[in-house]
């Protein structure tokens, strides 16, 4: 690093080696700018070091973000940036099998909770193992 902010040639070669190692955390292009060693941290990743997740909406302020894109939603709500929230007690629960009903877009809808449940209102059954012979 150089001293008092003096620039030689050799300040500008050990800033350019300390960028080529891994400071960014491999999230991030390493930059020298103004004799200052800075990240610029990809797609999914924030701060000094790209050490942090930086999901889209901080998850709408609904849960916390645990890696680049991926939401872990509070209790109340779902959807991949917890962005839907459970249908309310006064609202009838239309679905079936398991199925958590939420409010999205002004409309109720269900989530079905099996791989194997189906349909609008988790209503429908349907083969998690590949049918043999007509039979699953």
């Amino acid at each position: 690093h150089c001293i008092n902010g003096a620039k030689d040639i050799h300040c500008e070669k050990k800033r350019a080696l300390l960028c080529s190692n891994d400071i960014c955390s491999r999230n991030g292009l390493c930059e020298v700018i103004n004799n200052n060693i800075r990240c610029k941290c990809k797609e999914g990743y924030k701060g000094k070091y790209c050490k942090e997740f930086n999901c889209p909406n901080n998850c709408n302020g609904n849960g916390y973000c645990v890696s680049a894109k991926t939401c872990v939603c509070n209790s109340r709500y779902i959807g991949k940036l917890c962005e839907e929230y459970p249908c309310s007690e006064t609202i009838m629960n239309p679905c079936m099998i398991g199925g958590i009903c939420y409010q999205a877009n002004n409309s109720i809808k269900c989530y079905c909770s099996f791989d194997y449940i189906k349909g609008k209102y988790c209503n429908t059954l349907s083969c998690y193992k590949k049918c043999k012979n007509g039979k699953c």
